[in-house]
């Protein structure tokens, strides 16, 4: 189920370059293609959404300001506008929380490098072993798109494979050819920038449990996800390209509720895609945005504060600015 809603939300600006890689990844807007009914039907639903736009929002109460940024985890050269609005502001806050710092994503990178049955079968059927001759082809077709070799895609465990085949083809070339390039993301050129000016980072989470969402996941759940994430792959690179657009437009609301629109409307969309699609929002959305403002309730009291987490945790009911005003802030957007 995850890794299927992370193929169709691309919930990387969500989890996980240089400039000529980025170019392969054009700038697509499906949405913009949309015919005008429709097009006004998904603005219509979007408006019903609490805070579904703004990437930086200023919130305030006695004693506590935080800014807050919703961020996108790729590189993008157009990051460099919002990072010359917040680099100033660095130097005169208390500390800097995101999902995960550089020491813990550094940490976990390290315990998933020594322990590679994080990411790959060490013991057992291969995933060549286990998935339908046919599931395998298509499989494997789908991961050469993105270059990755059979030999490879067979010891992948299952929620890996399936992860893997939720980047698009371009964002894959991009990171292969920069291993960097997720590290050059908005959330990254903070943390940097705060370690220039010696402001403390935070995280707002354990990572490793994070990602136990998916290494956690029984086997045979894992296989069916992977077998479902496959079915739903089509047109990925238009996919992420209109994910990026509307981010770069602040509309997160909009890239929701559109990823949704687009599951829903697929000809090979499972009967339970409703509960599948709560159990995602439970998962990962609802119930890390709960967790981070208790950390921040217990944390970010008295002083100035930036929290910088992925545009797909600021909206919504259940989202970290609805949240936050929930608690008593004051919300001002300011970009």
């Amino acid at each position: 189920m995850r890794s299927f809603l992370a193929s169709a939300f691309a919930i990387t600006f969500g989890s996980l370059s240089a400039l000529p890689a980025f170019a392969a990844c054009e700038r697509v807007d499906l949405i913009a293609q949309l015919p005008a009914e429709e097009r006004t039907a998904l603005y219509e639903q979007v408006a019903q959404i609490p805070y579904a736009e703004g990437n930086l929002w200023q919130a305030s109460k006695p004693g506590s300001e935080i800014t807050v940024v919703g961020t996108f985890h790729m590189f993008d050269p157009r990051h460099e506008d919002l990072m010359q609005v917040l680099t100033p502001m660095l130097p005169d806050l208390d500390a800097l929380y995101v999902e995960a710092n550089l020491e813990d994503s550094a940490a976990l990178e390290a315990r998933m490098a020594t322990d590679t049955s994080y990411m790959f079968i060490t013991e057992g059927p291969s995933l060549l072993e286990q998935l339908d001759p046919e599931v395998w082809e298509t499989l494997t077709a789908a991961m050469a798109e993105r270059n990755v070799p059979g030999f490879m895609v067979a010891k992948m465990q299952p929620w890996f494979a399936g992860i893997t085949l939720s980047m698009s083809p371009c964002t894959t070339a991009l990171m292969q050819s920069d291993p960097d390039a997720a590290r050059n993301g908005l959330d990254h050129q903070l943390m940097e920038a705060a370690a220039r000016v010696n402001l403390p980072t935070h995280s707002l989470e354990d990572a490793e449990e994070t990602i136990g969402i998916f290494t956690k996941a029984p086997m045979e759940e894992q296989l069916e996800n992977l077998e479902l994430a496959l079915v739903m792959d089509q047109d990925s690179d238009a996919q992420f390209g209109t994910l990026r657009e509307a981010y770069f437009r602040g509309q997160h609301g909009l890239i929701w509720t559109w990823s949704m629109a687009q599951a829903r409307a697929h000809p090979n969309a499972p009967d339970n895609l409703e509960d599948l699609i709560a159990e995602f929002e439970a998962d990962l959305l609802i119930s890390r945005n709960s967790a981070w403002i208790d950390v921040l309730r217990e944390n970010a009291q008295e002083g100035r504060f930036m929290v910088a987490v992925g545009a797909a945790h600021l909206f919504g009911e259940n989202g970290v600015l609805n949240l936050l005003a929930q608690d008593g802030y004051e919300l001002t957007r300011l970009a």
